[in-house]
């Protein structure tokens, strides 16, 4: 009788070594200190690839392809890449010098410490684009789409985006100098605690940008649609926002000096705690605002509309305009902290009465006594 070993079951946990190295990513192909220039181009496309201190200068490239590809300390001087594409490619203190790129497909770009100078890129579309701590000087964009964008610490001057389309752009802790946004569609831009000086905005009818905590220094914005614009607890100095829509912004806690709101309209903003000095709002439309707390100092209200704008517990230099006349003023102050109160018997009354009767807590409690309740009736 012959004997027929048993075979062990095999273990599914164990696979033969090509097996279990098939999911480990290859090592990258590494390049290091050499030269690229119209006598010894790249050749082909490149992919999983890591190009430290190497020269690409005075190339002309058709159709490049770039995928999984890193540039350590690399420099781009007179360079165009017309066609193409660069997908997940990282630039990490790179110099970037009067570089071309035309009908080029970027996506998950991602730069760190690296310098531009002279960037042009012309009907191309770029999306997940980080650009950190990096710093640039004419960086132009036409006729590109361009989306979901992230810059933290970069320093810019002459970023201009001109028709074409920004969608999810996001600042935090940016400098932008003389940039130029012309025929510019903004779908989502958000900047935080960054810094904009001399910049102009032509844009497309849209829902309005958000600056939070930002510096605005000399900034167009004329003749702008834009709905739901935010400037919350950000300073603007010598801007001119004139003949806008800025119907429904948010104007909350913001400093504006020496700015032109001429024409603007400011419907139903939201502005408590707004201060506005030195500004000029001749036939400005602040229907239905929402200003308590507000601070008006040297302001031309010229044939401006505050129809039922609240301006209660406000601060006015000119409490007894006539523009100001249709507004709720009661608890405005002047200045000098005197109160400026309209006649008006049945708010007067009802402050009366809580006066006299003090419902809810009262002193000597851990928390405040309860204010005027003239503010839960208007």
């Amino acid at each position: 009788m012959t004997d027929n070993p048993q075979i062990p079951p095999q273990d599914p946990m164990c696979k033969p070594p090509d097996a279990a190295l098939a999911g480990v990513p290859e090592s990258p192909t590494v390049l290091s200190g050499q030269h690229f220039s119209p006598l010894n181009p790249p050749a082909g496309a490149w992919r999983n690839m890591h190009v430290t201190d190497c020269q690409f200068s005075g190339l002309s490239l058709q159709g490049w392809q770039l995928e999984g590809v890193r540039f350590e300390r690399c420099q781009f001087t007179d360079v165009r890449v017309s066609g193409g594409s660069f997908d997940r490619c990282d630039l990490f203190q790179c110099r970037l010098n009067n570089v071309s790129l035309h009908q080029l497909e970027v996506s998950h770009l991602y730069s760190h410490q690296s310098r531009w100078e002279n960037l042009q890129l012309t009907q191309s579309r770029l999306s997940h684009v980080t650009l950190q701590q990096d710093r640039g000087q004419l960086l132009c964009a036409e006729q590109c789409h361009t989306a979901h964008w992230t810059l933290i610490e970069v320093t810019l001057s002459q970023l201009r985006l001109l028709n074409g389309q920004a969608e999810d752009w996001n600042f935090s802790d940016c400098t932008l100098e003389h940039g130029h946004f012309q025929a510019l569609a903004l779908i989502r831009w958000v900047a935080a605690s960054s810094r904009f000086a001399h910049c102009r905005f032509s844009l497309l009818p849209g829902r309005g940008p958000v600056w939070f905590k930002c510096q605005l220094e000399a900034c167009v914005l004329r003749q702008q649609t834009l709905p739901g614009i935010s400037f919350h607890q950000s300073r603007l100095t010598g801007c001119d926002l004139s003949a806008s829509d800025f119907s429904g912004g948010i104007f909350s806690a913001a400093c504006l000096t020496h700015c032109l709101l001429n024409d603007t309209g400011l419907q139903a903003v939201q502005g408590a705690d707004l201060q506005l000095a030195q500004c000029q709002l001749r036939g400005a439309r602040l229907t239905a605002a929402h200003l308590q707390r507000a601070a008006l100092s040297h302001c031309t209200l010229a044939t401006s509309d505050w129809t039922r704008a609240d301006l209660r517990d406000a601060c006015l230099d000119r409490p007894d305009a006539a523009e100001l006349a249709t507004a709720r003023l009661y608890g405005s102050h002047l200045p000098e902290g005197e109160p400026a109160r309209p006649d008006d018997p049945l708010l007067q009354a009802i402050d009366r009465w809580y006066a006299q009767f003090q419902p809810g807590p009262h002193a000597g409690l851990s928390f405040p006594s309860l204010p005027s309740g003239v503010s839960r009736y208007v």
